[in-house]
């Protein structure tokens, strides 16, 4: 995902979506029945310990939303970013969340064709476990991806450390749930989180903050879920497995919940864990893994500071992750070794996300100036903070920040660079863009937001020269949407338009038409849409422009 903003998508699933939970767990029991069984452990688990927490190793509770990615974010998210944790024996939080692995690109790469837009269908355990097996992981933080992103050769780390070599499953129905519970023990005592998925029902919506599951007698059936096991005590409620969830950190206890052995097993469990280890390194120092002239590599400083990425001229270019040794880190866009584009900066107190130029972010350093929230808009530079909040970004569900841009009265260029750069532009009370410049026209990455009697029409994607022109995404006020391909501001190339009354029209388009119903969905009518060629919400040609220089300062030394 090609975001100027790009980390704000990928923190907003550490703050939850509201009650609106996905699930997403396909069983296929023939599936798990062949896989292949663990090697069970002598006797009854008197030798194991009475309690394993691997909670240490944890990435941040995340929250899926809606969509039905629980696979997705169990395996790849929750269980490979832990095996890469304690391989690695890292235990600091922001270390292992700019080392997580990306769910979307697991789901993306498993989703049948239709889902890829929606991700609603879910995943079958089993398939994706043996897709992570015969595939290389991507990191969260490098290129991310959302629902309909195109996977590109951008979006994909050639090589990854982390060596997933195996999976087993841990529970067999000819076997007794003792014996089960043994070598579910026996792997998490040996330090692997389990990738499980269980049926759930009514009572599972509503566990409270001390995260115990109290199955109903007038429990109903609400289909799988998959989930990450990081531990069990024996003594917590007569024996409970730890399970962490991606329902965010408001429900359950912070995230996770505490089921009993004993109810575990009346829910159809389905249980796995992986067999890992890390690929072979070049020394301690310098290029330690893959290409750090042309491709994707991995660079250790004699400083202790990390760089993982893609690499142009033997210098960082391109998407890159940069941990500093004092725990702070940069993900986001490279040029000649420089943070050039977007990203984000986190340190331990502080997260700051938007633009940066030759090193510099937006005109000042983000260690000594962090981002501090901006209540109101006073003047037309204080759009840039409205656009780059981490709680309000999203201008599409927060009408108070639309408002108040409206009410500046301005037609200019009110941040950064709008002829060849990141800009944002103000066009009276018609229309905003935050995003990519050159030559004076729109190119590259952005978002436009329409104002005035059209306001909730939103296009969030890649222009050129002005046009909508590539990959986005078009959301309409009546709820409808359009995710897929454009050119010179049509519906041109493979999309999905989503009606809000659940009807879909799925295939290739051609100037705004569906012409090949590839899905076989039909063509939908009965929900007119404006036509965007013609009408005023068509793409814009760029009035004079007013440069407006963000101020200089030192540049952050690494």
């Amino acid at each position: 995902m090609n975001k100027i903003l790009l980390s704000l998508a990928f923190f907003s699933v550490f703050t939850g979506f509201g009650q609106d939970h996905g699930t997403g767990l396909i069983k296929n029991k023939k599936g798990y029945a062949k896989t292949a069984l663990a090697e069970r452990p002598m006797g009854y688990g008197e030798n194991l310990p009475s309690s394993v927490n691997l909670k240490n190793y944890l990435p941040p509770i995340a929250d899926q939303g809606s969509y039905g990615t629980c696979v997705g974010w169990s395996s790849t998210y929750y269980v490979a970013t832990m095996e890469y944790a304690i391989l690695n024996g890292i235990t600091n939080q922001d270390e292992i969340r700019a080392n997580s692995f990306d769910p979307f690109y697991t789901y993306l790469n498993c989703a049948d064709q239709y889902d890829y837009f929606e991700c609603s269908d879910g995943l079958v355990m089993d398939e994706a476990a043996q897709w992570l097996v015969e595939n290389d992981l991507k990191r969260y933080a490098y290129n991310q991806l959302e629902c309909g992103a195109k996977i590109s050769k951008r979006n994909v780390a050639s090589n990854s450390l982390l060596d997933l070599q195996a999976y087993y499953r841990l529970t067999d129905d000819l076997s007794t749930n003792e014996e089960n519970l043994v070598s579910m023990k026996k792997a998490m005592s040996d330090k692997h989180p389990l990738f499980i998925g269980i049926d759930i029902y009514s009572s599972f919506y509503s566990i409270g903050s001390d995260g115990i599951y109290r199955p109903s007698a007038q429990d109903s059936y609400s289909g799988g879920h998959a989930m990450t096991m990081i531990g069990y005590d024996d003594n917590l409620n007569g024996g409970s497995f730890i399970i962490a969830n991606s329902w965010g950190e408001s429900w359950g206890d912070d995230g996770l919940l505490y089921m009993k052995y004993v109810d575990f097993f009346k829910l159809d469990p389905e249980a796995y864990y992986f067999e890992t280890g890390l690929r072979p390194r070049s020394g301690s120092a310098g290029c330690v893994f893959g290409n750090c002239e042309e491709g994707y590599g991995r660079y250790v400083y004699g400083n202790g500071d990390v760089y993982e990425g893609d690499f142009s001229q033997g210098l960082r270019g391109g998407y890159g992750l940069y941990l500093w040794s004092f725990k702070s880190h940069f993900g986001g866009e490279w040029m000649s070794d420089n943070r050039h584009g977007s990203g984000y900066y986190m340190a331990p107190d502080n997260l700051t996300s938007g633009y940066w130029k030759d090193d510099v972010y937006n005109g000042y350093d983000p260690v000594e100036n962090p981002l501090i929230e901006q209540e109101d808009i006073e003047s037309p530079e204080d759009v840039f903070f409205i656009l780059n909040d981490v709680e309000s970004y999203d201008l599409l569900s927060d009408t108070d920040n639309l408002d108040r841009i409206e009410n500046l009265n301005v037609t200019e260029c009110v941040y950064g660079d709008c002829e060849d750069g990141f800009g944002i532009y103000v066009s009276g009370s018609s229309w905003v863009y935050a995003g990519q410049w050159s030559d004076g026209s729109r190119n590259g990455y952005g978002e436009f937001y329409w104002l005035g009697s059209d306001r909730g029409h939103v296009y969030k994607g890649e222009f050129s020269y002005g046009y909508r022109d590539g990959n986005g995404a078009y959301f309409y006020p009546e709820g409808n949407r359009y995710y897929g391909e454009w050119e010179e501001g049509n519906r041109n190339g493979y999309g999905a338009l989503f009606y809000s009354d659940g009807s879909v029209s799925v295939g290739t388009w051609s100037d705004n038409v569906l012409e090949d119903d590839s899905m076989g969905f039909g063509k939908k009518d009965k929900l007119p849409l404006k036509d965007i060629a013609n009408s005023k919400k068509t793409d814009i040609q760029n009035p004079s422009l007013a440069k407006k220089t963000p101020p200089s300062t030192k540049k952050k030394k690494k």
